[in-house]
Formats: structure tokens, C-alpha cells, sequence
């Protein structure tokens, strides 16, 4: 098996762990998660974070860190999930899936600077900042 090969194998992985993702935060959005639903979530991003280490994906890798080091603070209830965090991880895995989208397109990586911003001052105990309001095309 060549190298291409074991990198689509990542890709798929991704989208699987990614669709695992998303029915963790229903479960969270309906008020029906334990620990292990926020395991689960860490564990989708932290193999991310691998493959993308792997296989080169440089950017890929140093959002999945800012991401998973978040969520390793909500797995250990060093952080309570309250709905702003809530909010911020939902919003973080969007652009988890448009980073995995450009990685496996070899298209440009999101401008992910103002996520990565929150998801740090988050870590670091300060209460999450809405995100911006999306522009309205004219």
C-alpha cells in the first residue's frame, strides 16, 4: 500500500470521526451526554491531530492541538461545559471540517486565526467571546 493510499484511509477516518462529532454535540445540545461523549469528541480530534502530523498537514495539526487541548480541559472538569463552551466547540469543529476539507482537497488551509484565539483564551479560563457576526453580502 503506498503512501496515498494510507492518506485517503486518513481522509476517511476523518469524515468518520467528524460524523461521530456531530452526534455527540446532539447529544450534548439535548442535555443527554456523560463523560464519555466528551471523550469520544477528544479522541475524534486527537486522531486527527496525528494523521494530520503524519502525513504533513501542518496547519491541520497545529488547530487540532489548540482544539484538543481545549477538550482535554472539559474531560477532565478543569473546565465546566456551560453553553457558551458549548457553543465554541461546536464552532471549532466547523472549522475542524473546513481544515480536513482543504487538507484533503490540497486547497488553502481557513483563516482560523480568530478561532484559534478563542479557543486559547478559553483554555485559559477566560469565559468564551461570541463569535463575529458573518458579513451580509450586499
Amino acid at each position: 500500500m503506498d503512501l496515498d493510499a494510507i492518506q485517503q484511509i486518513f481522509f476517511q477516518e476523518c469524515e468518520e470521526g467528524l460524523a461521530g462529532m456531530e452526534g455527540a454535540f446532539a447529544a450534548i445540545r439535548a442535555d443527554q451526554y456523560d463523560g464519555e461523549t466528551i471523550n469520544g469528541i477528544f479522541r475524534a480530534v486527537h486522531s486527527i491531530k496525528g494523521g494530520a502530523g503524519a502525513f504533513g498537514h501542518e496547519r491541520l495539526q497545529a488547530y487540532t492541538h489548540q482544539y484538543e487541548t481545549l477538550l482535554d480541559l472539559l474531560r477532565s472538569e478543569t473546565l465546566a461545559l456551560t453553553p457558551p463552551l458549548v457553543d465554541l466547540i461546536v464552532a471549532a469543529f466547523d472549522m475542524l471540517s473546513d481544515h480536513v476539507a482543504a487538507a484533503r482537497d490540497a486547497g488553502d488551509a481557513p483563516d482560523d486565526s480568530a478561532m484559534l484565539a478563542r479557543l486559547i483564551a478559553a483554555s485559559s479560563g477566560e469565559a468564551p467571546a461570541p463569535a463575529a457576526p458573518e458579513p451580509v453580502a450586499a
